[in-house]
């Protein structure tokens, strides 16, 4: 007999709706999210990316206008009369050079130093005081441009550029070379 109770008991019964309050979740009320606290930034690291020319300028609402841009980081100087190389003794000078560091970094204020030196290690300019650089929410990298007018150099080959940004280092090599100079006779010949 407890087994026709139990059958019983598991036997279909007609289904009435029940109404029942939505939860709390599902009410409009609860439908807009809530706030909640602000989510720390990732980290994301910086990057630099450099640009050589004769002139770069900063204009109006970020942009930067470069004149004679060196793509291939080249920079080709004729020494008056074919003269002879430079040395430390008898440095040459390139009028005008500038560079462009483009910094991405979270918004906020940033210390950055600058150090210049020749292959040989000489430093023809650096390392420069501490500087400061500005960020803000709405242009998430920051321009950092340099001008050397002139910069000395005692020898051609490579020049290399630290930019350290609060703590992180960013390395950029040019190199200066010597024009050739065309010959009198490599003209056209007729």
């Amino acid at each position: 007999m407890l087994t026709k109770t139990i059958a019983a008991k598991k036997s279909p019964a007609k289904a009435t709706p029940v109404k029942r309050p939505l939860p709390k979740a599902a009410s409009a009320k609860a439908a807009v999210p809530k706030k909640t606290p602000r989510r720390e930034a990732l980290a994301v690291p910086m990057t630099c990316r450099f640009f050589l020319a004769d002139d770069i300028r900063q204009e109006l609402h970020g942009k930067v206008t470069a004149v004679g841009l060196y793509s291939d980081n080249v920079v080709l100087v004729e020494l008056p009369g074919g003269g002879p190389d430079p040395s430390l003794a008898k440095p040459a000078a390139i009028a005008s050079l500038a560079i462009l560091a483009s910094v991405s970094t979270p918004a906020g204020p940033h210390l950055y130093n600058v150090q210049l030196s020749d292959a040989k290690g000489a430093m023809p300019f650096g390392p420069f005081p501490p500087r400061s650089v500005i960020s803000t929410k709405d242009a998430p990298a920051s321009n950092i441009i340099l001008r050397f007018q002139p910069l000395p150099f005692a020898t051609f080959g490579l020049m290399h550029l630290t930019l350290q940004v609060d703590d992180a280092s960013f390395e950029f090599t040019f190199e200066i070379r010597r024009r050739p100079v065309a010959s009198p006779n490599s003209g056209p010949q007729e």
